[in-house]
């Protein structure tokens, strides 16, 4: 089914003139400008890496791991 609604839309597009496909470039851009706020993207490549993997977080015992190991590190420095 939702083929189907992708193959009339790829269609439908095909018959815009030059001034409606522009309108819909620019709302598409909008649309991608918002998502990618939204998730807190950048435009920069750092901030792409970030803003993809946001939304993954660790657990509280890797977290606490890590900062054992980090003032076991700071001790015997």
């Amino acid at each position: 089914m939702a083929s189907i609604v992708l193959d009339q839309g790829i269609e439908e597009t095909k018959e815009l003139t030059p001034q409606q496909e522009r309108a819909l470039q620019a709302i598409l851009d909008r649309i991608e400008e918002e998502e990618e706020r939204v998730r807190g993207i950048s435009k920069s490549p750092t901030g792409r890496v970030r803003g993809k993997y946001a939304h993954l977080q660790t657990s509280s015992e890797e977290f606490a791991a890590r900062k054992r190991e980090d003032l076991d590190f700071e001790e015997h420095s």
